[in-house]
C-alpha cells in the first residue's frame, strides 16, 4: 500500500493517499463494483482507521476487541483469517524497507455471497463444490 511509505502530514493527508489506493485497486479489478462488496481497513500506529466504506465506531470497537485481530499483530505479518459475518482477514503491515515495526493493521473483508457468485462462475465449479471452501 503505496500510502504507508508517507505516514508523515495530517491524518486528512492519510485519508487521501488511503483513498487513492482504494480508487487504484478499483480500476484494476475484474469485477463491477467490486469495492462495494469488500470493506479495506486499515488501523495506523497511531489508531487511526482508514476505510473505504461507512464505518461506525461501534464497529471500530469490535474489531479493536476482536481475539483474530489481536492475534494478527502477534503473527508478525502473516495473515489471521475470520469467517462469522463474512471472509476477513488481518494482517500487520510493514514497510518495503525491511522495517522491523510494523506501519499498523489492515483488515480486509470480502461478502460471502459475492465470493460465492465469483468463484460458482468459473467454469467446471459448480456451487455444491464450493460449498466446502466456505464452510
Amino acid at each position: 500500500m503505496e500510502f504507508t511509505t508517507h505516514l508523515a502530514g495530517s491524518s486528512y493527508d492519510h485519508y487521501k493517499a488511503f483513498a487513492n489506493v482504494c480508487r487504484s485497486i478499483e480500476l484494476q479489478n475484474l469485477y463491477d463494483d467490486m469495492l462495494a462488496h469488500i470493506r479495506i481497513l486499515f488501523q495506523d500506529n497511531a489508531g487511526f482507521w482508514y476505510s473505504n466504506q461507512p464505518f461506525s465506531p461501534e464497529e471500530q470497537h469490535a474489531l479493536e476487541q476482536a481475539s483474530w485481530v489481536a492475534k494478527s499483530k502477534q503473527n508478525q505479518g502473516f495473515a489471521v483469517w475470520n469467517q462469522n459475518e463474512g471472509i476477513s482477514y488481518a494482517s500487520e503491515l510493514y514497510g518495503l524497507n525491511g522495517d522491523v515495526q510494523p506501519l499498523g493493521t489492515m483488515v480486509v473483508s470480502i461478502d460471502q455471497s459475492f465470493l460465492w457468485k465469483i468463484l460458482a462462475s468459473h467454469p467446471g465449479r459448480q456451487p455444491t463444490h464450493l460449498a466446502g471452501l466456505l464452510q
